[in-house]
């Protein structure tokens, strides 16, 4: 009767792992037979090249393995328990005991029973229940500073089947242990010796995993006599392997054991990773097939204790039988065929076990235990084509290459689903385009794509995004590379081209063949293949070192290319690594499908009828800023089954059903507008009832819309995904500064071109150059000598008047009702997971850039940025103030990650020594705090310059780079190369830098390809100081015989003596200002790189010097001093801004020298007499 069950409950589903099996499962065969002579350790033992470790148990002997590159001991079959056998069978593992002579570690120990549909390539002889070891490779240096990373590995094979043998010892020395890291392979218990589970027999499973633990607990305490660090150790797996590091990885019963995971090609979350109920109905079956079914726990586990492996085995295959003859009645006429490789079925897996929760690995369901356990740096992955062969497997015994809709039962079987009929029609829609007809040819593809996302990718998505939550580092990759040699030696009726199948990455990881298809003989690997492995090798190699497999960063430097960024960071990413290693966005889509959207059809059938109420707000018609934007399908989609289900109720809300929903025509757009939203009104509570005729064709076609408009989730998981803003400013005007808004204008077309909507970039520029009476191409702007129109489609939010400090920091902070009525009333409305790019250009001197009519100082830029953290309106910061706001840093935030590029002179000095190092914000400057950036591109005709270096280099870079692929700081890199005329520098938080330039620029190219600038010495030849550009222009104009000769000659001059006054005034002023203090006035006069410390004294005293006097221009460096070294030191650290004000506001306790310098200033009326100056010249 339980097998009769068990055999319905399946149905005809064998699971893409189980089918995959043999690529991890016969794979474990190909080296059992001859492993001992193949790998070579033979040869190494004669030799007499042994050596001998120490560990807690006793003393073992091992091999020197003398590789063709590398060198390593080998220590084998060291015992990490006793002898599961007898007795232990069937219970959980025990320490071994000590033992008094030198152990024998030069040869391999047996397998586990290997659970398998035949047993070719294996002798009886190779297995055995005694078959708890391991095996430790370490590099064999007599040279080394500090103790190795420790990577253990976990073999995959559905549970049932592999070894800790199988990894060929000549590639794991040569990839990976040479690279300075330690190899330890496992074995553990197999199939029903590994996993039967009965909880009313008393058998609670995952003995497997519990064999799992007590190696792991073997290496923390053994392996640092082996010169690792127990410290850093690093559990991979790869399939059902890989199932398992995910239960390691976030199981109360293993904190501290290890440190970082890798998991490839599986998940903890797969539907075949942990079978609780198919495990327990399974070990039901074995018990009645062996008479062991007592209803004594004590009498069962005896009888169990007396079974033999052979009667095991032969209950295993009879499990299979049952399976594969419904398969083949369904399928095909042929007679069945033990010998065909994909015929395997996780029978027996890991189970929940929530009966002895303080005892139990699993003691609560995968998606709970990892949304509140996952605690570690995770590297995940999976290939292209992972069920390649389970597909190829159906075609093979239809004998008939067409695999059209009526194979979906097979990949999607009913068994799994409430509602199947809806989910298989819902998964047709979503996997097959409705608008063309499907040919033959993508049928394959797309089953496989089926397979492959519900048992593979989409379940490691899933953990990633757990895994996200808690702000764990992870990085994702798709393994994409097939040798085409590979492909045709690999399963001689495998679907060709159609990606990686399962294992590919672990033939290249290890270079053999025979981790895939004993059946197959050594490639040779060229070039490329090399490649590809040692990219693989380092990654790993590095992230087990590092938790990063990037490897460390200093100074810059990257080991790999292109950087890998972490899925945590942005956007979900993932790198896929193929013959062109590429960063791409991982498809949420496919998470949302399976994980909501199958989830939501399947409860349709909770209801005969579904009661609908009001919807919220954001569903509102009329309510959407974008339709596109915030009511992509599945906001719709899932807010309205939300609704339905939950029975929310909204006041003042409309709902918004109509008949029309049900017509698949148009596009998303007018669907949304003009059906959509063609409201039914209702009141605030009103109940609407559709029937389930009514309610399926409502689904179903918004499912078709996903399908259509092939829309991206808005949300990860709850987080909303960051949205990317730009504000940028040129802060001049004039045509001397050409140059300022070409670069605004070049950099708003590099943000547009890259999908970063109009909406969210907000422009600031005086607007003065397009039409200006010199520039003789009316509305055009250009910034290279033979570049296009970048005036074009750039929006005039501010211009003008309303180019102002004030308005930036509204504009920046958000503040909508500061700026109402004011140009076009955008500001950057972003949220705490936003990407903000702010990009400024203009003059600049110590601590302060220029806006047309003031200037905005470090102090405030600064107080600008912290405000931005707190979401608070702008106002007076003191520090205590900033000290406070520490705490609120990841609360009340308006940005996830901000980046800030200045093209000023002097414009390190905005952020030396003021940016934090941690509030994500990372920003580049043109050049340091006291020297000039500079100009170039002088072009003859217009005789003005058109472009800065450095603007011009790190956006002719953007325009010609791969914005997923270059990092911010691979751009500082070469941009501060490129850029000889000034230090380019750097500032605040240096993770930041570590992103894609596609997390700020955008990456979605819609314009073409852009034309691609040669810098070459161009336009270093005519590079000029931006402080000399007038006189440089000026010069040039003469030099030009030009009719106004004369008028330019007086300018000329005229400018000259202009700058020689302020020179000469400067210097008097700081003369009369430190008269009679003990500040020696040489300092004053100094070029250096100083640090602003009184930010709000500096920022009071710019703002009221320039409104009495003038603005300081070059010279403000020499207040800057001031500031710094005197009136800190006076008795009350009085601001200059309370010697330059009226007579009657300087109200405050006097000192002698502000006595003096009002007695000798403003009695004399000496101040005022610089703005007469001023305005005369």
């Amino acid at each position: 009767m339980l097998a009769q069950v068990a055999l319905i409950s399946r149905g005809v589903w064998v699971t893409c792992h189980a089918a995959l099996v043999f690529l991890f499962g016969s794979l474990h065969f190909a080296a059992l037979g001859s492993a001992g002579h193949r790998l070579g350790d033979t040869n190494s033992i004669s030799d007499g090249s042994y050596v001998r470790r120490h560990t807690m148990l006793g003393e073992v002997i091992g091999f020197i393995h003398h590789g063709q590159q590398a060198s390593a001991e080998c220590y084998l079959g060291i015992p990490f328990s006793k002898p599961p056998v007898n007795e232990r069978r069937f219970k959980y593992p025990e320490p071994p005991e000590k033992w008094a002579n030198v152990y024998n570690a030069t040869y391999f120990r047996p397998w586990c029973i290997q659970f398998w549909y035949f047993d070719i390539h294996l002798e009886e002889r190779m297995q055995s229940e005694d078959c708890l070891y391991l095996n430790v490779i370490v590099p064999h240096s007599t040279v080394h500073s500090k103790p190795y990373p420790v990577i253990v590995w976990i073999h995959g094979g559905s549970y049932q089947v592999g070894g800790a043998r199988l990894f060929p010892i000549e590639s794991t020395v040569r990839n990976l242990v040479s690279q300075g890291v330690i190899f330890v392979s496992i074995n553990y218990r197999l199939g029903p010796i590994g996993f039967l589970s009965s909880i009313r027999s008393g058998l609670p499973g995952n003995y497997g995993l519990e064999d799992q633990i007590v190696a792991l607990k073997w290496v923390k305490d053994n392996i640092i006599y082996f010169d690792g660090d127990p410290l850093k150790v690093t559990v991979c797996g790869e399939s059902s392997g890989a199932a398992s590091v995910g239960i390691l990885a976030t199981s109360p019963k293993t904190k501290n054991l290890f440190r970082y995971a890798v998991m490839r090609s599986g998940s903890v979350l797969s539907p075949w990773a942990i079978q609780s109920t198919n495990t327990d109905l399974n070990s039901g079956r074995l018990l009645e097939a062996t008479n062991c079914n007592y209803n004594s726990d004590a009498k069962t586990l005896a009888c169990l204790q007396h079974v033999s492996v052979d009667q095991m085995k032969n209950v295993w295959k009879t499990l299979a039988d049952d399976d594969l003859k419904l398969i083949y009645s369904k399928l095909s006429h042929k007679p069945m065929n033990y010998n065909h490789p994909f015929l395997a079925h996780t029978y027996f897996t890991p189970v929940v076990d929530r009966y002895r929760e303080s005892e139990s690995i699993i003691p609560m369901q995968p998606e709970k235990m990892v949304a509140e356990n996952a605690r570690l740096p995770l590297m995940i992955g999976t290939t292209s084509g992972e069920c390649i062969a389970y597909v190829s497997w159906l075609a093979f015994l239809a004998q008939n290459d067409r695999l059209d809709m009526k194979n979906i039962e097979y990949v999607a079987p009913s068994f799994r689903f409430k509602n199947a009929e809806q989910v298989k029609q819902a998964i047709y829609h979503y996997y097959f385009s409705q608008d063309a007809p499907i040919s033959e040819a993508n049928y394959s593809q797309t089953l496989i794509q089926i397979v492959t996302d519900q048992n593979i990718y989409v379940p490691a998505i899933k953990e990633m995004t757990l895994y996200r939550k808690k702000h764990l580092p992870i990085y994702a990759y798709q393994f994409d590379y097939v040798d085409e040699n590979l492909q045709l030696k690999h399963l001689n009726f495998a679907i060709k081209n159609q990606g990686a199948a399962h294992g590919f990455d672990l033939v290249y990881l290890f270079q053999s063949m025979s981790v895939l298809d004993p059946r197959t003989i050594e490639l040779r690997w060229n070039p490329m293949d090399q490649n590809i492995t040692t990219y693989l090798a380092v990654t790993l190699t590095n992230f087990v070192k590092t938790g990063n497999p990037n490897g460390p960063v200093k100074s810059f430097e990257r080991r790999i290319s292109p950087y890998w960024s972490s899925f945590d960071v942005g956007w979900g990413k993932q790198m896929t690594i193929g013959r062109k290693n590429t960063l791409e966005r991982v498809p949420l889509g496919l998470l949302y499908f399976w994980t909501k959207t199958i989830d939501i059809i399947q409860m349709l059938t909770m209801h005969h009828d579904y009661v609908f109420k009001t919807p919220p707000e954001s569903l509102r018609c009329g309510g959407f800023a974008d339709p596109f934007d915030v009511l992509n399908y599945r906001v719709a989609f899932f807010t309205l089954c939300s609704s339905m289900f939950l029975e929310l109720e909204f006041q003042g809300v409309k709902a918004y059903i109509t008949e029309e929903l049900n017509n698949p025509s148009g596009s998303l757009k007018r669907v949304i507008k003009d059906e959509v939203c063609r409201a039914l009104p209702v009141a605030a509570g009103q109940t609407i009832v559709l029937n389930r005729k009514e309610m399926l064709p409502l689904l179903f076609h918004l499912l078709t819309l996903s399908v259509t408009t092939n829309a991206q989730p808005s949300r990860l998981n709850g987080d909303s995904s960051p949205k990317l803003w730009a504000l940028l400013v040129a802060g001049s005007n004039e045509w001397w500064n050409y140059r300022h808004q070409a670069d605004i204008c070049h950099a708003y077309q590099i943000l547009h071109k890259h999908g970063v909507p109009d909406e969210r970039i907000v422009v600031m520029m005086y607007d003065d150059i397009a039409y200006n009476k010199e520039n003789i191409w009316k509305g055009k702007i250009i910034n290279h000598p033979k570049g296009k129109d970048v005036y074009k489609g750039v929006p005039k939010d501010y211009t003008g008047k309303h180019v102002t400090p004030e308005n930036f920091r509204n504009i920046l902070l958000g503040l909508k009702e500061e700026v109402r009525g004011i140009g076009s009333e955008k500001v950057i409305d972003s949220g705490p997971n936003d990407h903000i790019f702010v990009n400024f250009v203009d003059h600049g001197a110590h601590g302060f850039v220029s806006f047309p009519t003031t200037e905005m100082t470090a102090g405030e830029l600064n107080e600008t940025l912290w405000l931005m953290h707190q979401r608070e309106r702008y106002g007076k910061m003191t520090a205590g103030e900033l000290n406070e706001t520490l705490w609120l840093m990841h609360q009340r935030k308006r940005y996830g990650k901000m980046l800030i590029y200045v093209e000023a002179c002097e414009s390190g000095s905005m952020f030396h020594s003021t940016l934090p190092r941690d509030i994500e914000i990372y920003a580049t400057t043109a050049a340091n705090g006291q020297e000039s950036s500079y100009a170039c591109f002088y072009d003859e005709t217009l005789k003005t310059y058109l472009g800065d270096c450095y603007s011009v280099n790190w956006m002719e870079d953007s325009d010609r780079a791969n914005l997923d692929e270059e990092t911010i700081e691979q751009q500082f890199k070469l941009v501060k190369k490129e850029t000889n005329t000034s230090h380019v520098k750097q500032y605040g938080d240096l993770t930041v830098a570590a992103l894609p330039l596609s997390e700020f620029f955008g990456n979605e190219l819609l314009l073409g390809a852009a034309p691609k600038y040669s810098m070459g010495k161009f336009w270093r030849q005519d590079a000029v100081s931006s402080w000399d550009v007038p006189l440089e222009i000026l010069k040039r104009r003469m030099a030009s015989n030009s009719p106004h000769g004369r008028m330019v000659a007086f300018q000329y001059r005229h400018l000259l003596q202009k700058r020689e006054y302020f020179h000469n005034f400067f210097k008097k002023l700081v003369l009369t200002m430190v008269d009679g203090s003990d500040v020696d006035p040489v300092l004053l006069f100094e070029r250096r790189d100083v640090n602003i410390t009184q930010l709000d004294c500096h920022t009071k005293m710019v703002h009221s010097f320039s409104e009495l006097c003038f603005n300081f221009g070059k010279r403000k460096w020499n207040v800057v001093n001031c500031v710094n070294m005197m009136m800190y030191r006076s008795a009350h650290r009085s601001c200059i801004p309370k010697i330059l004000n009226a007579k009657h506001q300087l109200h405050q306790q006097r000192t002698p020298l502000i006595e003096y310098v009002e007695q000798k200033w403003y009695t004399e009326q000496r101040i005022c007499h610089c703005k007469q100056l001023s305005q005369s010249s």
